[in-house]
């Protein structure tokens, strides 16, 4: 995970350079960021290497990688 500019790029396999799944993925005011266990984290605690889970809202822009907006971003532990 690797986050930029409000915007957050998820990589299943960060190694690959193509054919794995790859997001990038936009933080709204309306995003929520959580941890695994439900407690309210912050856009703070998106960190390179950070291992997460995303959950899309509204329309994914069909690219490589995927485009969309998040929901929720998850840390896992």
């Amino acid at each position: 995970m690797r986050e930029a500019n409000g915007r957050l790029r998820i990589e299943a396999d960060p190694r690959a350079v193509s054919g794995s799944a790859k997001a990038v993925v936009s933080l709204t005011l309306a995003s929520r960021v959580l941890h695994r266990d439900g407690r309210a984290a912050s856009a703070g605690d998106l960190t390179v290497g950070r291992t997460v889970s995303a959950w899309f809202t509204g329309p994914v822009r069909e690219s490589y990688p995927v485009q969309a907006e998040a929901s929720v971003v998850m840390l896992e532990p």
